[in-house]
């Protein structure tokens, strides 16, 4: 039943390559099925086998009591860009693809497949950020992300050779401490290229701040909490040989430098794009602080995650809508606007503040 998650948007998106304009029509309902199978699962904890191989060897689909809530953000995020002003039509089939893949990522629970998902969801972020003739910043991307997917994709095969297993569950049981820890460098790496976190993420702020409307809130909201999760869950699960310290001293340059950076941009863009950084930065020092228990530190840092994820997606959606219709008196995009900011800065009384108390 869960395979529906990746299935049936996958289908809806080849079926309307050649009728892009009815993707319109289409994602909201693909976004709208997916969030009501999620809601009718009562107890969110499956685990499926395809093709009845056995999970240390086969493609399993897991959905659990941790990813059950990524899964209905993400497709929640999807459903709310089909149905915003920022949508266009030609990016349909594309979003019903990153839809599958989103779901896929979030969902399977082996090596191999998860490097797949990312190479798709990699493949439409390369498309959205060339839109608006945005070619040195999609390229610029297209260099970090080849190099991401290689450095995955050789972590993944040590894995394979050290542990016999591209299971997560197995991997980092079977698999000596040391080959686990160069294996799980490069996958450390590969993820932090696509997480932003700098100077591994410098292809952002033109990305984010020249592609189409779309691209800003599809990458800085639905992509970056998918991908969050995929990195928790190896890094947690799999890597725990691994030295987080490096991470932790890596993110907190990372959030030092995006604050000075988004301070002195000159455009709203830019400065929403290194705010984006900055996010991202302060949930990978938080899961990579190992301050405190992995159930506490984690639950803290997807806190966090999700309200800069929601603050995100209004802010680069009012962006994008007043970028395309023009700066004009709006009271109601200023006051989302307004409230998504200062939730974002972490006001008393907002969710911004009580996921910033958590993580202190």
């Amino acid at each position: 039943m869960i395979a529906l998650l990746i299935a049936v948007p996958l289908a809806f998106g080849f079926a309307t390559v050649a009728f892009p304009k009815l993707s319109r029509y289409i994602l909201p309902f693909v976004a709208l099925f997916n969030l009501v199978l999620l809601l009718g699962f009562v107890h969110p904890t499956q685990v499926t086998e395809i093709g009845k191989w056995p999970a240390a060897y086969g493609i399993v689909l897991v959905l659990d009591n941790v990813n059950y809530p990524f899964l209905i953000f993400v497709n929640l995020v999807l459903f709310a860009l089909s149905i915003s002003a920022t949508y266009e039509d030609k990016l349909g089939v594309l979003l019903l693809v990153l839809t599958a893949a989103l779901n896929g990522l979030l969902l399977t629970g082996d090596f191999f497949n998860s490097f797949v998902f990312l190479e798709i969801i990699a493949a439409v972020a390369y498309v959205l950020a060339s839109q608006n003739k945005n070619s040195y910043a999609a390229f610029k991307y297209l260099i970090f992300g080849s190099v991401a997917g290689i450095l995955y994709l050789i972590g993944v095969v040590s894995m394979y050779v050290y542990a016999g297993t591209l299971n997560m569950a197995y991997a980092g049981f079977i698999a000596s401490p040391e080959y686990v820890q160069v294996a799980g460098i490069l996958i450390v790496i590969a993820l932090l290229v696509e997480l932003k976190i700098l100077p591994l993420g410098l292809w952002a702020p033109d990305v984010y701040s020249n592609g189409s409307t779309v691209t800003p809130v599809a990458l800085g909201s639905a992509i970056t909490v998918a991908i969050f999760y995929l990195f928790s869950r190896i890094f947690f699960n799999v890597l725990e040989p691994v030295k987080p310290m490096p991470v932790y001293i890596l993110s907190l340059i990372s959030i030092a430098f995006a604050q000075l950076a988004a301070m002195k941009q000159k455009t709203l863009g830019r400065t929403l794009a290194y705010a984006s950084i900055a996010g991202a930065s302060t949930v990978m020092a938080a899961l990579s602080s190992g301050a405190f228990g992995v159930e506490t530190i984690a639950s803290a840092a997807y806190l966090y995650l999700f309200n800069e994820a929601i603050s995100m997606f209004i802010l680069f959606t009012i962006y994008g809508y007043l970028n395309h219709k023009g700066f004009k008196n709006n009271s109601v995009a200023g006051i989302a606007f307004s409230l998504a900011s200062i939730s974002l800065i972490g006001f008393p009384l907002t969710a911004g503040f009580w996921a910033k108390i958590n993580l202190l």
